[in-house]
């Protein structure tokens, strides 16, 4: 980055993003006079750094492969544009148990990417060869729906954050909209987090769609004064496509069983 002309793009959330002819003129470039095959953008979305040193992360910027239209004749015209893909600042991975996991990004809620026109040629998305009509049809997929509000930091310090204030009068319902139709015997993993700020005992009680899930029991705090302020509990349950109640929108509740308060 020390030599050649540079533009900062943000992106907030896992998706593909167009650059097009006005994109490329708002960010600083003459489109009539670039070379559109040394087009660069370089950057990594995917959620946060990794915290211990140990483990290895990218020394540098990564180049991003793009999917060009309309370049061929190295002229970066009206109608053309650029395709990138990104992940986003959050991340979602595979866990050991075999679930989909998202992970939000506690610093940024946006992730950067860098364009430039380099002396170089720049990556391009690959192309594959037709698989034709003997290959495999992919009718199914694993998709995920997420709810988290950082609202409350217990100690006002570090990197824990928690939701919604739950008391025993008020249950919090969530609902997410557009669900598509579930595959026939699929099942549905749900995957909380809570805190129980209560001296006692209490129970955090799960239902989807007005059928019971199952429930998280977290131990009360100690009463002194450098005690744990907070008993976080995490928990996975799973449930059958066919012991709910299917429909467009998945209706989640949880209730705070307990003598004092909570979070979710």
């Amino acid at each position: 980055m020390s030599s050649g002309q540079w533009a900062k793009l943000g992106v907030t959330s896992k998706g593909i993003y167009k650059i097009d002819f006005q994109t490329i003129r708002e960010a600083g470039f003459d489109p009539a006079s670039i070379v559109t095959d040394n087009i660069q953008l370089f950057g990594q979305g995917g959620g946060m750094l990794p915290q211990s040193n140990q483990i290895a992360r990218p020394s540098d910027l990564q180049e991003n492969a793009l999917y060009r239209v309309g370049l061929e004749d190295d002229s970066f015209d009206a109608t053309d544009y650029i395709l990138f893909f990104s992940e986003g600042p959050n991340l979602e991975y595979i866990n050991n148990e075999g679930h989909l996991v998202y992970q939000k990004n506690l610093y940024a809620d946006t992730a950067y990417y860098l364009l430039t026109v380099g002396t170089q040629q720049g990556k391009s998305v690959d192309t594959i060869a037709n698989k034709g009509d003997n290959h495999p049809v992919i009718d199914s997929y694993i998709g995920y729906a997420y709810h988290e509000l950082d609202l409350k930091n217990i100690l006002s310090s570090g990197r824990e954050w928690y939701g919604e204030l739950m008391v025993s009068s008020s249950p919090l319902r969530i609902s997410f909209p557009n669900i598509p139709p579930l595959t026939s015997g699929s099942t549905i993993t749900i995957i909380s987090s809570v805190l129980n700020q209560s001296q006692e005992k209490a129970s955090f009680n799960f239902s989807l769609n007005d059928s019971n899930i199952g429930a998280i029991d977290a131990s009360g705090v100690g009463p002194g004064t450098y005690d744990d302020k907070g008993v976080a509990v995490i928990d996975t349950f799973t449930i059958s496509q066919n012991e709910i109640n299917q429909q467009a929108v998945f209706n989640f509740e949880v209730s705070y069983d307990g003598a004092g308060s909570g979070r979710f």
